[in-house]
């Protein structure tokens, strides 16, 4: 939990990150890439090595839950295609 005004350190992951956002808003930057508003529900994908930083508004808590990933090389469609075959997808 990030409380109002929280500034988060720039910072990379090996693996990459996935941040997945459960409440308050806040802020995300991917180095090359604008700023974005994060809001309960926005997922963001972090690629590995990349400079990256997520903050609080100044006027509201920000949760998130993050991980961090190992990617694999292989075929891309296999996770999505599951969804869809599970009927978890729309």
């Amino acid at each position: 939990m990030f409380e109002p005004g929280v500034i988060n350190a720039r910072h990379t992951r090996p693996s990459g990150q996935i941040l997945i956002v459960t409440d308050g808003i806040g802020y995300h930057l991917i180095e090359g890439q604008p700023v974005e508003e994060l809001r309960p529900g926005d997922v963001v994908m972090c690629p590995p090595d990349v400079m990256h930083w997520h903050d609080a508004s100044a006027n509201s808590r920000f949760d998130l839950n993050g991980w961090t990933v190992c990617w694999l090389d292989g075929n891309i469609d296999i996770a999505p295609k599951h969804l869809y075959e599970l009927g978890q997808a729309a």
